[in-house]
């Protein structure tokens, strides 16, 4: 998917800055693989974007699980940070909206979708430096983006909510605490 570099690009354009990145991808990249990477490194990094959770739901990892491999994962990335680095999650995407599937199914998905993305959003409530960004709602009245626009559009729309989060994130900080005039945005 091009919604981190698209982010990226949103963030440098309203810092009118730079912005560099890292993506870590993998089709089967669960919270729990990641939080048992010993390669994970944010060194010189502003703010690390976690885009978890889609293999997690469909393998029906437990809420507890998730939270606790969020947790390493975020410990993990202190320990290799810079004394100021922020973490911003983004919900995980209804995926049961998405492709047509039986309503039962369906149900599942959300449900299990809705109870990963609340103990994600427990964690930003409880770390000062971690922020929850919700997947934004993408239907336009009772229609859903992909039948008005395309992929495209949702992917652009979803990268504006997370480059305005990230945005905020960077405001917040102190403008002495960023590395250099560039800012650097990990993602996983």
């Amino acid at each position: 998917m091009t919604i981190v570099v698209k982010t990226a690009r949103f963030v440098a354009e309203n810092r009118e800055s730079g912005c560099s990145w890292t993506t870590i991808a993998a089709t089967d990249l669960t919270a729990a693989r990641v939080a048992k990477m010993s390669t994970l490194d944010a060194a010189h990094v502003d703010v690390v974007l976690v885009m978890l959770g889609v293999p997690d739901v469909l393998l029906a990892t437990s809420a507890t699980a998730w939270g606790a491999n969020l947790e390493k994962v975020v410990e993990h990335l202190r320990v290799h940070a810079t004394p100021n680095c922020r973490f911003v999650f983004a919900g995980i995407p209804p995926m049961g909206d998405f492709r047509p599937i039986p309503p039962l199914a369906r149900k599942m998905l959300m449900l299990q979708i809705d109870r990963l993305n609340c103990v994600t959003d427990e964690l930003a409530s409880r770390a000062s430096d971690v922020s929850f960004v919700p997947f934004p709602d993408w239907r336009v009245g009772d229609m859903y983006v992909q039948d008005v626009f395309s992929w495209r559009s949702l992917h652009e729309m979803w990268a504006r909510v997370l480059a305005a989060a990230t945005l905020r994130v960077l405001n917040d900080m102190n403008p002495h605490q960023l590395e250099s005039g560039s800012e650097s945005l990990g993602a996983s």
